[in-house]
């Protein structure tokens, strides 16, 4: 019944039969009813604000940087009901990072195994991204709860790519047509934090003839109305975004040999930090600077 419904709910959206059933088999995808298991008071109560959203609802679950369930969005299991609505953050207790997706363990294997791995904004277009990825090859979609969290999203990736891996990183943001806006903001700002990690990192833009008649496109529209092929192509083809971003491992070495030389002679320097280089990376020389200045026998 759980399958049954969720492959309904994704082939009444446009999405191509064999992706429909991928994305019932993914396990943070769930149908909430009656008889789903879990007798705490939290699982009561998050089962019947889900049934007052809607009739049948359709539960996808979000992640925190440990990987462990934190939240979830409801929606309904009729293509046309409204977007989804996430539970109050009082009922999951969810206060800081959450994503779809989010699997360090996942994230980690793609990285050494040189799998592709997306950022989209929303359920859907995890959903159908990652069921995508599963039937094609393989890979990881991960998903932001809503478009300003994209930054916050490659944050926290950037903190789970294994040190020595230079994956390829696709950041994939809705096409809202408009030239400027918070969507394509957060996208390049998480550009930029993905690139200090020294991965292959890509920006992917809808063409225009993929997108509606206001301009707007996103994942989950490609692979509806043109396919899973034309997805991947899309994907995969993107280019490598330009960035004046500094890899983090090149600023680590950079503050160790600043550390070794004020330690040897004890003088006054002057911090000189290329372009992109961070203001982390600054604060992190000053920190060291006041603590030498503190106790010199560090």
């Amino acid at each position: 019944i759980q399958r049954r419904h969720i492959t309904q709910w994704a082939i009444a959206r446009g999405c191509p039969q064999p992706i429909a059933h991928q994305i019932a088999r993914l396990g943070d995808v769930l149908r909430l009813t009656k008889q789903m298991p879990g007798t705490s008071s939290g699982a009561k109560a998050a089962r019947a604000i889900a049934k007052r959203f809607y009739k049948r609802p359709l539960c996808f679950f979000m992640r925190d940087q440990h990987g462990q369930i934190a939240s979830l969005k409801c929606r309904g299991s009729q293509a046309h009901t409204a977007k989804s609505k996430e539970l109050p953050n009082e009922l999951t207790g969810a206060r800081d990072f959450r994503a779809f997706g989010f699997d360090p363990k996942a994230i980690a294997h793609a990285a050494r195994h040189n799998l592709p791995i997306v950022l989209v904004e929303g359920e859907a277009d995890w959903a159908m991204t990652q069921a995508t990825l599963n039937l094609l090859g393989g890979g990881v979609a991960l998903g932001a709860w809503n478009n300003r969290a994209m930054t916050d999203l490659a944050n926290h990736l950037a903190d789970a790519i294994p040190e020595g891996t230079r994956p390829h990183i696709y950041v994939f943001p809705d096409e809202d047509g408009k030239e400027h806006s918070i969507t394509k903001t957060a996208a390049l700002a998480a550009v930029t934090a993905l690139l200090r990690t020294g991965a292959h990192v890509h920006l992917v833009t809808v063409p225009e003839h993929y997108r509606d008649t206001h301009g707007k496109a996103d994942a989950a529209d490609v692979l509806c109305q043109h396919g899973a092929d034309a997805l991947m192509r899309l994907i995969l083809d993107a280019p490598l975004a330009p960035s004046r971003a500094k890899d983090i491992h090149q600023q680590r070495h950079q503050l160790v040999d600043i550390g070794k030389d004020i330690f040897l002679d004890g003088g006054m320097h002057v911090i000189n930090a290329d372009l992109g280089t961070g203001k982390t990376f600054i604060v992190a020389i000053q920190s060291a600077l006041k603590a030498l200045q503190n106790n010199p026998q560090q």
